[in-house]
């Protein structure tokens, strides 16, 4: 499932149920600290909704009501669609950034955000080994340090 924050989505995961229509949730990939209780109105089936770019439009539909947690409950979701075109998503086949892999600012990468892989930038190198990178066509709101098993080298462009 994803979860709405600041008007993006997030991947999440349900942790309880804190009674009718209200989820405790952890953000995949972030501390606990931003765990946090919600409603239905911003939980959305993983896959369901399209990530803004910078500058994008967003339109909301709405599906109705949807069973969503095994013990029964039902969570009204909705759709957002992107409104600027496709998707900044790219097919990461390069191969894994290690531990020995020398990255620093300035490197184009793929990093892995959710189930989907992007574009990004290294901004900088922590001494714990993760990295810090910027979503490419995404405002610095995203920046985030990322494990390097998030990573993939871009494959040189083939040519003559």
């Amino acid at each position: 499932m994803v979860v709405k924050w600041k008007r993006k989505w997030y991947d999440a995961t349900i942790l309880a149920v804190e009674g009718a229509g209200r989820y405790r949730i952890h953000y995949d990939g972030w501390s606990s600290s931003w765990d946090e209780t919600v409603g239905p109105s911003r939980i959305a089936e993983r896959g369901s909704v399209s990530i803004a770019r910078k500058g994008c439009g967003w339109a909301m539909t709405t599906l109705g009501v949807l069973a969503m947690v095994a013990v029964g409950l039902l969570v009204g979701l909705g759709i957002v669609v992107s409104v600027c075109g496709d998707s900044p998503t790219v097919d990461a086949n390069g191969p894994p950034v290690t531990a020995e892999t020398v990255l620093g600012p300035g490197d184009k990468v793929h990093a892995q955000w959710g189930s989907s892989w992007y574009m990004a930038t290294v901004l900088a190198v922590a001494a714990d080994g993760t990295v810090q990178v910027h979503y490419d066509g995404f405002d610095d709101s995203s920046d985030e340090y990322v494990p390097r098993d998030r990573l993939r080298l871009i494959p040189p462009a083939a040519g003559p």
